[in-house]
């Protein structure tokens, strides 16, 4: 998708008919919109994370072909006549770094230790907002006098538990039963316990627990994943790729 016109029945230039055929690739996508539908102007950029689990990215000046693991996003959605999108609504979708995530990043990097970093860097956005806001009502509190300062203490030292933080931001993650995302959390949960079988890691069930694991592994002992372990990796990172791009959709 690289711009925006409205459709018309026909085009005719100097009483010559042309198909859209004529005037594309081959292989383009459309996204067609029914402006009558809308409340309000189309911005499409609000809609990518959406439409980034339907496997459409915005086109840019990078030629990199989307990577999707057997086929999955084909099966589900090429060839339907109809795909529902929906915006997004999650506050951290509004910093650059996001916004630069879904338009360029995702596009233009496909190693699967780099693509990682790149996702998990929204995770690190929803902690940082979610310490300050919990730090805030803390320090109210004692400011207040309406705790002790033994109580304080241990309330920052609560506060700070990384691990316990992650469970928090992603226990928003709640798809439906019998959808794509539900399909994908399924997965992402199997593949990570299978993945850190083979360090010894204690299983978990947690999606907080299972990818702030993962995320100790491939930042803190990366040297030892083996080359028959990629393909496995490259499955979580999709798959939590596609996590966080529900995530994005919902307003915690």
């Amino acid at each position: 998708m690289s711009s925006s016109f409205f459709l018309k029945k026909e085009i005719i230039e100097k009483k010559q008919r042309f198909l859209l055929s004529d005037l594309f690739e081959d292989d383009l996508i459309i996204l067609v919109v029914s402006l009558e539908a809308l409340e309000s102007p189309l911005d499409i950029c609000s809609y990518l994370p959406s439409l980034a689990n339907k496997g459409y990215f915005l086109k840019n000046e990078h030629d990199l072909k989307y990577k999707c693991p057997s086929d999955i996003l084909v099966n589900w959605y090429r060839g339907k006549k109809k795909i529902n999108i929906q915006k997004a609504t999650n506050l951290v979708y509004q910093t650059d770094y996001s916004k630069k995530l879904y338009t360029n990043y995702l596009k233009s990097l496909d190693h699967h230790l780099i693509r990682f970093h790149l996702i998990y860097q929204i995770i690190e956005n929803h902690l940082t907002d979610l310490f300050n806001s919990e730090f805030d009502k803390i320090l109210d509190n004692y400011s207040n006098d309406l705790v002790t300062k033994n109580n304080f203490i241990e309330s920052i030292n609560k506060v700070r538990n990384e691990r316990e933080n992650i469970r928090k931001v992603l226990k928003e993650i709640k798809p439906n039963d019998g959808t794509f995302e539900k399909s994908m959390l399924v997965g992402l949960k199997r593949d990570c316990r299978e993945f850190l079988d083979q360090y010894g890691v204690e299983e978990k069930t947690d999606l907080g627990d299972l990818l702030y694991d993962i995320r100790n592994i491939l930042v803190h002992n990366y040297r030892e994943v083996k080359d028959r372990e990629l393909i496995l990796l490259n499955d979580i990172i999709f798959e939590f790729e596609i996590m966080i791009n529900y995530l994005m959709i919902k307003n915690p």
